[in-house]
């Protein structure tokens, strides 16, 4: 009797001590390439944290390269409610919260940013920190954090201003001798007729 009291107190230990371990979910910065002077949307990605209802998280990069824009939902938390805000030069803070949970695994939100470095340069984009809770249990999910860049890229204009302003002046005489030519052809042949 002892050795199945022991037994069943056993089993339902193993079971609450196994049904309170979560798995662990990866908060990601996904690396990108925006050119120099323009924009850039880098998103943070989670992967294994199912049933996320809220997360915490500061970021960081170098203010002299980067200016934060804003930060906007991505495919995976289309219903969350995300707010952002710059806590220093070089520092932002990001809150979401979804009721539901977020919906599986991929792009959470995306972050908005100004490019101010030259072309050629990378710019570290790190997750100083990152909080996560389950959106019905309310107990923390533990998360991995992988950090990201963003490698600024020469500004590539497909036509200069002033090559456009050529392009115009050409095509616009070749129009007019165009109609100058229809015109005279159909003087000609009423003046044959």
């Amino acid at each position: 009797m002892r050795m199945a009291i022991r037994m069943t107190m056993g089993l339902v230990l193993l079971m609450i001590v196994a049904g309170s371990v979560r798995a662990e979910g990866v908060l990601s910065l996904e690396s990108t390439s925006g050119a120099a002077g323009g924009n850039a949307a880098v998103k943070i990605s989670q992967k294994g944290a199912k049933g996320t209802g809220a997360l915490d998280i500061e970021i960081s990069f170098k203010p002299e390269s980067l200016e934060f824009v804003k930060a906007e939902s991505a495919e995976v938390a289309d219903n969350a409610m995300i707010e952002a805000n710059a806590i220093s030069p070089g520092r932002i803070k990001i809150a979401m919260m979804d009721l539901d949970g977020l919906s599986g695994d991929g792009a959470v939100m995306s972050l908005h940013f100004k490019i101010k470095a030259a072309d050629g340069q990378t710019v570290p984009i790190k997750i100083v920190s990152a909080r996560a809770n389950h959106f019905d249990a309310l107990v923390e999910i533990p998360l991995k954090t992988e950090d990201g860049q963003l490698k600024v890229t020469a500004h590539k204009e497909l036509l200069s201003p002033m090559l456009i302003q050529v392009f115009i002046g050409v095509g616009t005489v070749i129009i007019i001798l165009f109609l100058l030519g229809v015109y005279r052809g159909s003087r000609k042949r009423r003046a044959a007729a």
